[in-house]
């Protein structure tokens, strides 16, 4: 009997890994991007136009995520406030290239879906938890893509982030919407 339930623990592993895929993003269809508030009365909104990702997947649960943005590809359609983001009172892009997100855990229940993982910024890694929403599943052309959404809100003070920045110019509360389409390999 112990011989048949291992079996089956095996083969269902086997499976399991057999069901899920490896994706690359279709970055002409995905966004990283944020908004903060500036002078506690309007929105600042920006994206990253430089990212990539190791996104493995069953249908609509994510098994790994794992992802980089490119510091100095902020964009808020302001050339001088975007050369100020890169500068080190912020983003520090000559010495921190990369932002990057490793994927802990995946929780569903019901329709409701989340992902744990760790953020780094600069030289600062916090726990991290986005709100998951699967977009679907297409075949274009013989080629899987799925789609899906990540948003979370953070603290820049968390990640030491502009800290001579006072929270009246510049709010301490930072949303981040990334929406992807991936391709299967």
């Amino acid at each position: 009997m112990r011989k048949i339930i291992i079996s089956s623990l095996i083969a269902f592993g086997f499976l399991t890994a057999l069901s899920a895929s490896e994706y690359s993003i279709d970055t002409a269809h995905s966004s990283v991007s944020f908004s903060i508030k500036h002078m506690s009365i309007t929105k600042v909104n920006g994206k990253f136009t430089s990212f990539a990702a190791i996104i493995d997947a069953d249908k609509d649960v994510l098994n790994r995520l794992e992802a980089v943005v490119k510091t100095a590809s902020v964009n808020t359609e302001n050339k001088k406030r975007d050369d100020h983001l890169r500068q080190d009172d912020f983003f520090s892009s000559d010495k921190f290239a990369d932002m990057k997100f490793v994927m802990k855990e995946f929780k569903k229940d019901g329709d409701d879906a989340k992902i744990v993982g760790d953020l780094t910024i600069k030289d600062v890694t916090k726990s991290v938890e986005f709100d998951y929403d699967f977009g679907g599943v297409a075949d274009v052309n013989g080629k899987e893509k799925i789609g899906f959404s990540l948003e979370t809100k953070i603290n820049r003070s968390d990640f030491n982030f502009a800290p001579q920045t006072p929270n009246a110019m510049l709010s301490d509360e930072i949303k981040v919407v990334i929406d992807i389409q991936a391709v299967a390999k």
